[in-house]
């Protein structure tokens, strides 16, 4: 598995099941150096609440406001 996919890994478990807080993810900050393009998923797992619900609805907005 390469680096920037099991650095993804880390971030989408480390959110916990309540996230770590909008703006405090830590991987985002020296381990996944493309997260604002490839790699949001698991920024948004790690900050935000990790339910299926959170991440259904932030699927749905990213289909809902692509061009």
């Amino acid at each position: 598995m390469l680096v920037q996919q099991m650095q993804a890994l880390i971030a989408w478990g480390s959110g916990g099941m309540e996230g770590l807080g909008l703006g405090n993810g830590r991987q985002k900050m020296l381990y996944l150096p493309y997260a604002h393009t490839d790699f949001i998923f698991p920024i948004v797992g790690e900050e935000l609440v990790c339910g299926l619900v959170s991440r259904g609805f932030f699927v749905r907005s990213v289909i809902v406001c692509a061009p």
